[in-house]
């Protein structure tokens, strides 16, 4: 159990430094997410390393940040290794080949 654990931390780890480190599209081992995608992700991110969201949303007049808040919102009570679960397996839905890049 403890390894499958390790394995998932691990798992998300690297694949949250190649989301993050693939802004460059001309990059071999970039992921694409669309920008529903991005929202998802991030709200996993967020979940999975701070844990529920709090606090009030952001203004109607900041759009993305109140989109960002919203896709963390609604994860609700899920905990922060469910969070990462969601995370990687996000990952290989948008991008199936993601294990020869990892």
């Amino acid at each position: 159990m403890r390894s499958k654990v390790w394995s998932n931390m691990c798992r998300f780890r690297m694949i949250v430094d190649l989301i993050q480190n693939s802004t460059d599209s001309s990059t071999k081992n970039s992921i694409k997410p669309s920008n529903d995608q991005k929202l998802k992700f991030y709200g996993l991110f967020k979940q999975a390393t701070v844990g529920k969201c709090s606090g009030k949303a952001p203004s109607r007049l900041k759009v993305i940040p109140r989109m960002k808040y919203f896709a963390w919102k609604e994860l609700g009570n899920m905990s922060k290794d469910q969070a990462k679960k969601n995370y990687v397996e996000l990952a290989y839905k948008v991008d199936p080949k993601l294990s020869a890049k990892l």
